[in-house]
């Protein structure tokens, strides 16, 4: 996170450590895959620039990466929005990875890699034209305790990771409060939602009322439903 002030004194500080380091990298490991720049949050001037320099010294990753600082921002907007600048600049990357800072990644809530994924999801489905592949990251020593025992954070991982081949993705509409990913098997008539609710995403003073569920497009008189909550265990042990 070469935005956080330290320990670069400015980006240009970050710029010139980069290229010199990029160059060495390659002089005695040419096939290293570098990435960068990792900064605590999506800043599109400040990326922009890194390209811009990484492009005029020679030394472009072929991986631009970056955390996102908050639950509501607007992944696909940033995605896109960098899309245009790679053609727009000549610097083509084909590439990205967006993963949480540190300050929420931290946290463990088991609710915030639902909403990162939904957006994620959204993000892949309205930018495929650009041809960019997209990849979510996070830190797999947060998934368990020091004694290796799951956090509620892993299950919820678990559970996405249950979703993939059990349908094809669905809308999902998100409230102020909640989001996440939803798929729907249409032989089985059966589908699969994960959702992830933090109160981060509105104001301080929104009450928080009962999440209400509404299903559209399923054709039918009745649908049965079967819910389970995982709870917040934090930093400890969760039994799931």
């Amino acid at each position: 996170e070469p935005d956080n002030g330290r320990p670069f004194r400015d980006r240009l500080d970050f710029f010139a450590a980069y290229v010199h380091t990029v160059r060495k990298i390659r002089k005695f490991a040419p096939g290293t895959v570098v990435i960068g720049p990792s900064t605590q949050k999506f800043d599109f001037g400040w990326l922009s620039e890194f390209l811009k320099v990484c492009k005029e010294y020679d030394v472009l990753p072929p991986i631009l990466c970056w955390h996102e600082d908050g639950l509501k921002h607007d992944i696909s907007g940033h995605v896109s929005g960098l899309g245009e600048s790679f053609w727009q600049d000549g610097t083509n990357i084909k590439h990205v990875i967006i993963s949480p800072n540190a300050a929420i990644d931290g946290k463990y809530n088991p609710g915030d890699p639902a909403i990162f994924l939904g957006q994620m999801e959204r993000s892949i489905k309205n930018n495929a034209f650009r041809r960019i592949e997209q990849d979510f990251e996070f830190k797999l020593t947060h998934l368990f305790t020091n004694e290796q025992k799951p956090r509620a954070i892993f299950y919820t991982y678990q559970q996405y990771a249950a979703m993939a081949g059990a349908g094809a993705a669905v809308k999902v509409n998100a409230s102020g409060t909640i989001d996440g990913v939803a798929v729907w098997n249409a032989k089985t008539r059966s589908g699969k939602l994960l959702l992830g609710r933090n109160r981060t995403r509105v104001d301080a003073k929104h009450v928080l009322g009962t999440a209400t569920l509404q299903l559209k497009g399923i054709a039918g008189t009745i649908a049965h439903l079967r819910a389970a909550r995982l709870g917040d265990s934090g930093g400890r042990e969760s039994s799931g």
